[in-house]
């Protein structure tokens, strides 16, 4: 690799001479150090540096030259060397010449004439090290799609060459698992750039949907971007959700749930799904199903519900058997009792080739021959598989091609002797619109333009004082000068990242006690071991709800919130206790089965077509919509339940 240098120009020997010497102190033992005493002359130096194996990482010049400026000198530099770093030196205010740099050439500083030499030091180390960085992604970047044109070069040489199969087979099969790590590692990686996007759609989404003013065809059309967006959400998930599996960060969550219910559920969707398709279903119970059991219940939901879809959905004749059994286990969990369930999902569908058999699990793996799955990640089976291995169980399939298919697993659940009561009837929640008490300042940390303005435009209009940071080091500053009562600050940033900054403020002692959130679209930075070492109080995953979000302003501000008249939880519109139309029970079941896998685009999608089937049942849609904007599948579910018909 060629030497790195910085290039620094002025038309002052002194000045020259003088940062010179500053650099050389600091990098000369690793960079290479030129000065030029105009613009003509630099743009020679940086021509001819490459021939002398010397890279030019960074640009240090003034403003104020003979002949070409210093903004010009840059957006010349910029135009043809894009990759190098630029800086602007001047000793006057000339706001014209550092818009024009940072519009045209990209500049990524300035420092004012006389400067401090701990800021010019700092400056170019930041410099450097971004410089650096940069160079290493491009690289990075470069490698992973050399290896992609490897992959799709031995992949159609595959097809191309039948005698030699079996030896192709065996080194594609050797560079796939290769490049599914180095998948990965990158996805891993990417996760908080794509959830960071997504954060910018739905939440603007989502502030655009409260605004009072809007008619109902714009609010359709944004419902259609929130819409678009969940579904984004939901594939980035499934995605991720492997890469979490894979890398051993998922974790179960056990609780305890009604368990006759949630079969009822399950069964009740596969048999309208059935119905539709004209096929038979049957759900049958062995052994004594106990009332509430202890595990995931989100996560066995989705395992059983990817099951029962793909037997319905590959079943043209004949029909689908749902089948659960119970047993006591002479042990005990935790001093509860434990109950060993079989689930167990058997279709006479079109069966899967014995080769097939063994690829049924793999990512991306279309279930069966000739068959055309719902669009998705492809991953269904393969986190069913996943899933059912943490929690203790092994999924079995057997099939015949032409006849159908069986899947079932066993897992040991803990029976619960709680007393549960009924959970009282779901609201849509209402909207806030400011605070009670004095005005309270958030420090918004976030080298994202569009990430920073979002924050300050969900902020702004509820009351509070938002103090904007760009950098790490920013931050600092501004948290000394403006003692922020919180501090909401990005994860992954130039510099000084988001663990940085809190680790800085808790080394201060006004910030021991200050809140500190921290916002990622990361797959596994938030372990409570780095909580304990970074000391930030709480964290926010993108993309992230504005509900979310006011949660956690209310709990570490002990905020009081004030709410539109309209929406207030106790003096609100009378009018909204009346009765409302219900569409029929059968009307129902497709937008249940939506909110019960938390499928929020085909909710919306079901609800738009009840109102547009009748138009009584106008306020019911309007309120599936509404609890489907805060991404409250639950209250959905609960909400529309008593009205479903019976299994």
């Amino acid at each position: 690799m060629n030497q790195l240098a910085i290039v620094c120009v002025d038309d002052e020997a002194m000045v020259l001479r003088s940062i010179k010497d500053q650099l050389k102190r600091f990098f000369g033992k690793d960079y290479y150090i030129e000065i030029a005493s105009s613009g003509k002359d630099a743009l020679a130096i940086i021509a001819e540096l490459p021939e002398n194996n010397l890279e030019v990482a960074l640009v240090i010049s003034d403003q104020i030259m003979p002949g070409m400026k210093g903004d010009e000198l840059l957006i010349q530099i910029h135009t043809y060397y894009p990759k190098i770093i630029t800086v602007l030196l001047t000793g006057q205010a000339d706001t014209q010449a550092i818009v024009n740099a940072v519009n045209h050439a990209n500049l990524y500083r300035y420092i004012s004439k006389p400067w401090e030499e701990t800021d010019l030091i700092l400056t170019v180390s930041e410099a450097l090290r971004r410089y650096t960085q940069e160079q290493q992604l491009e690289a990075k970047n470069q490698a992973l799609h050399q290896l992609n044109e490897q992959l799709e070069t031995l992949n159609n040489s595959l097809e191309q060459t039948v005698a030699q199969r079996t030896a192709e087979l065996k080194a594609a099969k050797e560079a796939a698992e290769a490049a599914n790590q180095a998948k990965n590692v990158f996805v891993a990686d990417v996760s908080h750039e794509l959830r960071t996007a997504l954060n910018g759609i739905l939440g603007y989404a989502q502030i655009l949907l409260r605004e009072p003013d809007l008619n109902p065809r714009h609010q359709e059309r944004i419902r259609l971007i929130q819409q678009c967006g969940s579904h984004l959400v939901t594939e980035i998930n499934d995605i991720l959700d492997l890469s979490k599996i894979e890398a051993g960060k998922l974790e179960l969550i056990q609780r305890d749930f009604h368990f006759p219910s949630f079969l009822a559920d399950l069964s009740r969707i596969g048999r309208i799904k059935a119905e539709q398709k004209g096929i038979d279903f049957t759900y049958k119970t062995e052994g004594q199903i106990p009332d509430y059991v202890n595990g995931d219940e989100k996560r066995l939901r989705q395992i059983l519900m990817n099951l029962l879809n793909n037997a319905v959905q590959l079943t043209n004749k004949g029909g689908v058997i749902f089948l659960v059994n119970s047993n006591s286990l002479p042990i005990t969990h935790y001093q509860l009792p434990i109950t060993k369930i079989r689930f167990q999902v058997e279709d006479t569908g079109v069966g899967i080739s014995r080769e097939r058999l063994e690829t049924i699990f793999r990512p991306f793996e279309q279930r069966r021959e000739g068959s055309q799955l719902a669009t998705g990640s492809g991953l269904g089976l393969t986190i069913s598989n996943k899933l059912v291995s943490m929690m203790g169980g092994s999924l079995q399939v057997e099939s015949c091609l032409g006849i159908g298919s069986k899947f079932w697993f066993e897992i040991s659940l803990p029976i619960s002797v709680k007393t549960h009561p009924t959970p009282p009837p779901p609201q849509p929640k209402p909207i806030v619109t400011g605070y009670e008490g004095k005005r309270r300042k958030i420090l918004v940390v976030d080298d994202s333009f569009e990430e920073s303005y979002l924050m300050v435009a969900i902020l702004q209009p509820l009351g509070f004082e938002v103090i904007e940071a760009s950098s790490g080091i920013e931050a600092l500053e501004k948290a000394i000068t403006h003692q922020p009562d919180l501090i909401l600050t990005d994860l992954k940033m130039f510099g000084m990242d988001g663990f940085d900054l809190c680790r800085q403020l808790r080394c201060l002692p006004a910030f021991q006690e200050t809140a500190i959130l921290i916002a990622s679209g990361g797959l596994f930075e938030f372990e409570d071991q780095k909580r304990e070492q970074n000391g930030y109080t709480d964290f926010i995953a993108k993309p992230f709800l504005v509900e979310e979000l006011l949660e956690k302003l209310q709990k570490y501000l002990g905020l009081s919130w004030i709410f539109s008249p309209a929406n207030d939880p106790v003096n609100g519109n009378t009018s909204e206790s009346e009765d409302m139309a219900i569409p029929p029970g059968e009307e129902l079941v497709s937008l249940y089965a939506a909110a019960q896998i938390g499928n929020f685009d085909e909710v919306v999608r079901q609800a738009n077509r009840l109102q547009a089937l009748n138009s009584k049942y106008a306020r019911f849609a309007s309120t599936v919509l509404q609890f489907a904007e805060q991404y409250d599948d639950d209250a959905i579910a609960l909400a529309i339940e008593p009205y479903l018909p019976p299994t």
